[in-house]
């Protein structure tokens, strides 16, 4: 980049259900990630369903149906079947989220605005040869794939027709 610009910040956007079980002492992944349209946890959808009676049962706080798409399932299905993270749990070292809370460091994150400042970029550890410039700038913006799309074609209204 030219002297005459500034970074001010960063923004992030991912496939929001794509999860990641991480160490948090280190910060690698325990395991691939699992992305968003992954079927393995249809065995644990009919298990729930069964176990609930109804795929709807948890919608009241969730939001969402039981389905291959729900994180909490994908991060059921890791631990039964991935010795590594249920070793990294039971040493309290085991972190879980989506790839934008991986990225950010932090685990099922609280409930924030998609503009605000999340912390700094740490890249030292990474050794990702030149980017050392972004270090410690802002991550000051995280949004989901279509809804960052929208805001990169200016879609900032609602329109009825």
């Amino acid at each position: 980049l030219s002297e005459e610009y500034e970074i001010c910040g960063v923004g992030i956007t991912n496939q929001r259900e794509t999860c990641i079980c991480w160490d948090k002492l280190s910060g690698k992944p325990l395991h691939n990630a699992i992305v968003w349209h992954d079927t393995r946890t249809n065995e644990l959808v009919d298990e729930y369903i069964s176990k609930y009676g109804d795929k709807f049962a948890f919608a009241y706080r969730s939001g969402l149906p039981f389905s291959t798409y729900f994180s909490a399932l994908k991060f059921v299905w890791l631990v039964r079947n991935v010795t590594e993270i249920s070793k990294a749990i039971s040493e309290n070292r085991c972190m879980f989220g989506t790839m934008d809370s991986w990225i950010i460091y932090s685990i099922l994150p609280e409930v924030r605005s998609s503009s605000e400042i999340y912390g700094r970029l740490r890249l030292k550890h990474f050794n990702l040869e030149g980017l050392e410039l972004l270090e410690g700038i802002p991550i000051a913006g995280c949004l989901g794939d279509q809804q960052s799309a929208l805001l990169g074609h200016k879609a900032l209204r609602y329109n009825k027709y």
